[in-house]
């Protein structure tokens, strides 16, 4: 057995298909199903049961825990003597939302390429809780996110704060309320109560989002269903939506700035919905293993560009 038997193997599973795993290698399907069958062979029984997709036997679950211990290992020597030997190379896996690293990475990837031009980022885009079990499970070496409460062998720094607003249309709020406008903004500024506005039509994002499901606990407690015109997971949308007056879109602050030009958001009118839906955004990592130079470096770099 060597390490690329255990790279291959982690690689498969988490494919669940060979055809996948081998582009993903970089090899041929023949090779990697040669290397798979060569590591059942030596361990005496088989790790996958081929059927579309594969799925892990017993064994195969029992060996991916020790693959991803030594693969954890064995990463961690090597950054380790990179340290020693100063060599500022190597792959950094982050683990960053979508919406949140469009907006974030550009500019942090480009300054952080020019600070240290052999290192390469490989970037995983996911929802906020499947990106904290990839950190949990060793498949990312960082993650920018958002952390409710501690987490067992998770270490936390705070990147920035966000703040979910409730973005609306002056054209809607003209078109709904007439004479009343000015009314209706005055109690909504002072109340930042969602239900000032239950004749409009609301965009909503899903619950998976981070802003969806913060926005969804508000409207619980409320006790407020709105009438719901538009669903849709991409904020970007719903955003271009909302200028264009079809709703009332519930949006993070810095979502607001960074997708939207000046002019767009002259037309809205932007109300913060206050502490309840204000949270940190962290930058979070394993604890327990050798702590990779290259991690601290990244994270200096993104709070400068903050």
């Amino acid at each position: 057995m060597n390490f690329n038997h255990i790279r291959y193997f982690l690689m498969t599973a988490q494919e669940a298909s060979f055809s996948r795993a081998a582009q993903r290698l970089h090899i041929t399907q023949q090779t990697l199903s040669g290397q798979i069958a060569a590591l059942e062979k030596e361990l005496g029984c088989r790790l996958f049961l081929r059927h579309v997709p594969l799925e892990l036997t017993y064994g195969g679950k029992v060996f991916m825990e020790y693959a991803r211990q030594f693969q954890e290992r064995y990463r961690s020597m090597e950054q380790a003597f990179q340290d020693i030997q100063h060599q500022e190379k190597g792959c950094l896996r982050l683990g960053i939302a979508y919406t949140r690293g469009h907006i974030l990475l550009p500019p942090l990837l480009q300054r952080f390429q020019q600070l240290y031009p052999l290192m390469e980022v490989e970037v995983a885009e996911e929802s906020n809780a499947e990106l904290l079990l990839q950190l949990q499970e060793g498949e990312t070496d960082l993650m920018i996110g958002y952390f409710p409460e501690p987490v067992s062998g998770i270490q936390t720094r705070m990147l920035q704060m966000e703040e979910i607003q409730l973005v609306v249309a002056d054209e809607l709020l003209e078109r709904v309320y007439g004479k009343e406008k000015e009314t209706v903004i005055r109690q909504l500024r002072e109340s930042r109560d969602p239900r000032v506005l239950r004749d409009c039509p609301f965009l909503r994002t899903d619950v998976a989002d981070l802003a969806g499901y913060l926005v969804m606990k508000l409207l619980n407690r409320l006790q407020f269903v709105p009438r719901q015109k538009v669903k849709a997971h991409n904020l970007e949308l719903l955003l271009e939506l909302c200028v264009a007056g079809a709703g009332v879109c519930f949006s993070p602050d810095y979502l607001v700035e960074g997708f939207l030009r000046p002019e767009q958001r002259a037309k809205l009118l932007q109300v913060p919905m206050g502490e309840d839906l204000r949270y940190p955004i962290c930058f979070g990592w394993r604890t327990g293993n050798y702590q990779w130079s290259m991690l601290e470096k990244f994270m200096e770099c993104a709070k400068k560009k903050v």
